[in-house]
């Protein structure tokens, strides 16, 4: 598939806006993950038994993805406000590549409403003290 170009997107609200590496399709963006710590090992070897990353490989060599890790959060975001349904992740090292196909979780959108409402709340009267 062929990956477009793309820059930065806002939210409807103003107040947000997300930046993925590019997009694919009508549907789709990509996220690009170059991780220093694993750079010059295998991507299945950095991770073994390590479950602190984006994505991580269980007893039997499956990945996983770890849902509480911050760029979770960010590729949730992404898909928010652009409107798509599917995120590439590419991980790159030196000597590995893998993709995994990350799913827009609808009820995510919760935290969007969470963030703008913080904004509106508790941010902007902070900064008219």
């Amino acid at each position: 598939k062929e990956v477009s170009p793309t820059g930065l997107w806002l939210h409807q609200c103003g107040i947000i806006g997300a930046s993925p590496d590019g997009l694919v399709g009508d549907d789709s963006i990509i996220e690009v993950k170059c991780p220093y710590k694993f750079r010059n090992d295998f991507i299945a070897t950095g991770l073994k038994n390590d479950y602190s990353y984006i994505i991580f490989y269980d007893e039997c060599g499956y990945i996983g993805i770890n849902f509480q890790h911050d760029y979770y959060a960010q590729i949730q975001g992404q898909l928010h406000i652009l409107n798509r349904t599917v995120c590439y992740l590419v991980i790159w090292t030196l000597k590995d590549l893998v993709i995994v196909e990350i799913q827009k979780d609808l009820a995510w959108n919760e935290n969007i409403n969470k963030i703008i409402k913080f904004y509106f709340d508790q941010f902007i009267p902070f900064l008219n003290k």
